[in-house]
């Protein structure tokens, strides 16, 4: 019933056309045909087939400044990964999303892929999101709050880290070395030659502060320690 009715207007499950003028001519609406073609390929079989545009569109909304596009356009490249199989991915990409639309509060986008974030909470554990600032965490807390997800789903998934004060009393001497360290831009094999321990050592010492800190790199770290004033 939907390739019927999208073979009226002009979308194939096979194929991603310019949608006709003057239906064109207005920019949301091409968004719209846009974002129904892409439903529709992936729906067919045909993911690939979207790629190219979907980074194209990407370009082009970057090109122009429009953050909300970019929000909603990294939201479907997440929905198509998880719809594949590849939560990684779709992890990363949901990521990326919350870290350019908490700045503007840039809400709206993820109405549409509720379901795609209830199947990426269901498999992550608080400190896999790898969010690197506060404000993130809160906006992505507030977004599990509003959408229609399980809620044993999400309890404790999109919750806020500690105060800085309180966090910053938890760390040990060598974390704060660490987190220094960490900002100066040293490898892990500097840092061991630095503080003379072994490298196995140094990733076990900074995987011990990731998971304090609720985050998954060294540059979301950093982050977190420079948002709560704990670098010399």
């Amino acid at each position: 019933e939907a390739r019927c009715e999208a073979a009226r207007i002009g979308l194939y499950p096979d194929t991603m056309p310019v949608p006709p003028r003057p239906f064109a001519m207005v920019s949301r609406n091409r968004e719209i045909f846009f974002a129904a073609g892409v439903e529709l390929c992936v729906a067919g079989g045909y993911a690939r087939l979207v790629e190219t545009p979907i980074a194209e569109e990407t370009r082009k909304a970057r090109a122009d400044g429009r953050i909300a596009r970019l929000v909603e356009l990294t939201l479907t490249e997440a929905e198509i990964a998880v719809r594949q199989g590849n939560f990684a991915a779709g992890n990363r990409l949901l990521v990326r999303a919350v870290g350019l639309a908490a700045p503007r509060g840039i809400a709206r986008p993820f109405d549409d892929h509720a379901s795609m974030i209830g199947r990426l909470l269901q498999g992550m554990q608080p400190h896999g999101w790898g969010f690197a600032l506060e404000q993130e965490r809160r906006f992505f807390a507030d977004l599990c709050a509003r959408l229609p997800l399980n809620q044993s789903v999400t309890a404790g998934k999109g919750t806020a880290l500690p105060s800085g004060v309180a966090l910053h009393d938890t760390l040990t001497r060598r974390q704060v070395e660490l987190l220094n360290l960490l900002a100066a831009g040293l490898s892990n094999q500097q840092i061991a030659d630095r503080i003379h321990v072994s490298l196995s050592t140094v990733k076990g010492h900074l995987q011990k502060l990731y998971e304090k800190f609720d985050v998954i790199n060294r540059s979301a770290a950093v982050a977190r320690a420079r948002e709560l004033n704990l670098l010399k």
